[in-house]
């Protein structure tokens, strides 16, 4: 007799994010995001992520567009 351990689980979602206009042609924007997963019959029952996201995007230029981003993660 073979059985299956069932293998579900849980994901919740939350972010923040927060824009700054710094003057007419320049942005910054941060995003702060966390990711957590519930498991059961697992090794490892819980697991998070925190993401941190900065971009500069600067229109000041005629003809084209400056996007600056770094990005984050611990888990």
């Amino acid at each position: 007799n073979v059985s299956s351990v069932p293998y579900d689980y849980k994901q919740d979602n939350a972010s923040l994010t927060a824009d700054w206009r710094i003057d007419a042609k320049s942005t910054l924007t941060g995003l702060l995001e966390r990711e957590s997963y519930d498991r059961r019959n697992r090794e490892r029952e819980e697991t998070n992520e925190d993401r941190l996201k900065l971009t500069y995007t600067n229109r000041g230029f005629e003809k084209a567009t400056l996007l600056l981003s770094g990005e984050s993660a611990r888990r």
